[in-house]
């Protein structure tokens, strides 16, 4: 699973300016940590908080805090689109004359972008280092800034239940009561099971997971953030356990003597019977989940869904164990 900061489009002046920023290690955790929280509402991955500062660039690290910019703009117009095997977010900030008029003169060094995703608090998750371009606030001129981001998959995205991949960034929704009081309703992907199948549409085993152990690695410039699962029962390799096959209605005996049937230790062997099919994918299933905050409504609070979607990847023919890991990490520029 990965996430890509696509690009940040910058107009101020007659200028546009392209570029990508550095997205913070916490704001990818807050993505894995909501796949798996079904006791309160998900965090909130929306990057709605635009950050200036001016003249200097800010040291770029995980302790960056809003308090390190000269100024700050909340309420950025957000679009989701759940796509195919990802998910596009786009976010389009603007800046009026008014707002940026007591900065008139001064160089743009660093943007931040942030938002509630940790502990409930506007958090840096993402920032760039603008100080090379040049970047001016200049007198009568409008700041635009767009940015998009891409969330992804490897694997194979399927299900029924007209749902997009809501594990990678939840689905919000901006609704209204009668009376015009405003409310949010929220659906995400939480991971209940591991499976394995024939196609990617259909698990023949499904096993749920009991606990999950997190790993951060980190090179020079990047960072992996690993959830290995456990799960309730460990599958034999590829092949069928042995009190599955043979039954006494599917093979007869080769012989008519007593028994009429073989023994289990007899047969199938692995290297005797495979599968009819042998299994092709090892698949993780999500549960969608719903938070409410509309008041006096049965749907209030956080409710487990009837609905779920499958992410399946290939199982490659050497595999002889299935070990399965979610893996966030940033994309390749």
């Amino acid at each position: 699973m990965k996430i890509k900061n696509d690009f940040i489009e910058i107009k101020l002046n007659n200028r546009v300016v392209t570029i990508r920023n550095h997205i913070l290690e916490k704001y990818i955790i807050a993505i894995k940590d909501n796949q798996f929280k079904t006791e309160e509402q998900p965090k909130d991955l929306r990057l709605n908080f635009i950050y200036f500062k001016f003249d200097e660039p800010v040291s770029i690290s995980e302790e960056l805090q809003t308090s390190d910019f000269d100024l700050e703009f909340a309420g950025a117009k957000f679009d989701l689109n759940y796509t195919g095997n990802q998910v596009i977010a786009d976010y389009y900030y603007l800046l009026s004359q008014e707002t940026l008029r007591q900065y008139q003169g001064r160089k743009i060094a660093s943007i931040g972008f942030g938002g509630y995703f940790e502990n409930y608090s506007v958090s840096i998750g993402a920032v760039v280092d603008t100080s090379n371009y040049d970047l001016y606030v200049t007198e009568n001129v409008d700041l635009k800034v767009t940015r998009r981001d891409i969330f992804s998959t490897d694997g194979i995205f399927y299900t029924t239940d007209n749902v997009g991949m809501y594990h990678l960034f939840p689905y919000f929704q901006e609704l209204y009561t009668p009376s015009t009081a405003s409310y949010q309703k929220i659906q995400w992907g939480v991971l209940k099971s591991i499976g394995l199948g024939v196609t990617s549409a259909e698990m023949r085993e499904e096993y749920p997971f009991t606990d999950y152990s997190t790993d951060i690695t980190q090179n020079d410039t990047e960072y992996e953030i690993n959830t290995e699962l456990t799960i309730e029962q460990v599958n034999e390799g590829l092949f069928p356990a042995l009190d599955l096959y043979p039954s006494t209605d599917l093979f007869p005996a080769r012989v008519i003597t007593e028994p009429l049937y073989p023994s289990r230790d007899i047969y199938p062997g692995i290297d005797v019977y495979s599968r009819d099919v042998p299994y092709q994918y090892v698949q993780l299933k999500y549960q969608i989940y719903q938070y409410s905050d509309e008041p006096y409504s049965e749907d209030a609070g956080i409710k487990a869904l009837d609905k779920y979607y499958i992410i399946s990847n290939v199982i490659l023919p050497q595999q002889e164990k299935i070990k399965e890991k979610v893996k966030y990490e940033r994309a390749t520029l």
